[in-house]
């Protein structure tokens, strides 16, 4: 087990702690909180059968939960409809991230294709995504102090439940300062891989 170096005890820091599989020497990939008094933002997409939703959670360096939400879209006809759940996703999160507006935020998904489609211009994406793209371009401009990255899918656990919650339901949901049963083992999770100092 790995931990960040040790502050001494007058400065809080809080640290990430990265296992290691000793049957294996494989890493472990968990979620990582953003630093103090910066928020993230998770997301994912989920797709079904002429559907697509979203899950989007918002959290605090300490891993609790502020909000989540579930966008869901039963009409949807096209082609790649994980692409387009993945852009819906992150669209909602910097939608969500407007009703942060000064904070430092992170917006993190498991799309590496569209995190490089709203970050660079440059990047030709389908032309169906094109309008939803250049939508999240447009709400990151307006973020001071913000980024997008990519997680691996064993980093975006609670929103990955949260999106699939969203197609069995078939719903569009809101929670403030709480969370659905679905994704509770998963938070409680997260937040123990968090040590404060």
């Amino acid at each position: 087990m790995a931990v960040g170096p040790i502050m001494p005890h007058k400065h809080r820091a809080q640290f990430f702690i990265d296992l290691t599989l000793s049957t294996n020497g494989a890493h472990t990939i968990k979620w990582h909180p953003p630093d103090r008094g910066k928020l993230k933002i998770n997301v994912d997409g989920a797709t079904g059968s002429k559907i697509i939703a979203a899950g989007v959670v918002v959290r605090d360096s300490e891993g609790s939960v502020l909000a989540c939400y579930t966008f869901f879209d039963s009409n949807w006809e096209g082609v790649n409809a994980a692409q387009e759940a993945e852009s819906q996703a992150f669209l909602k999160g910097l939608e969500v991230a407007q009703n942060f507006q000064g904070r430092s935020i992170t917006i993190e998904g498991d799309s590496k294709e569209v995190v490089s489609y709203i970050s660079n211009p440059t990047t030709t994406c389908p032309w169906r995504l094109r309008s939803i793209i250049e939508d999240c371009r447009t709400l990151l401009k307006r973020l001071d102090n913000s980024s997008l990255q990519f997680v691996r899918r064993e980093g975006n656990c609670v929103t990955h439940a949260l999106a699939k919650t969203a197609i069995s339901n078939r719903s569009c949901n809101v929670w403030m300062n709480s969370y659905p049963s679905c994704i509770a083992e998963s938070v409680i999770r997260d937040k123990s891989f968090i040590v404060s100092f």
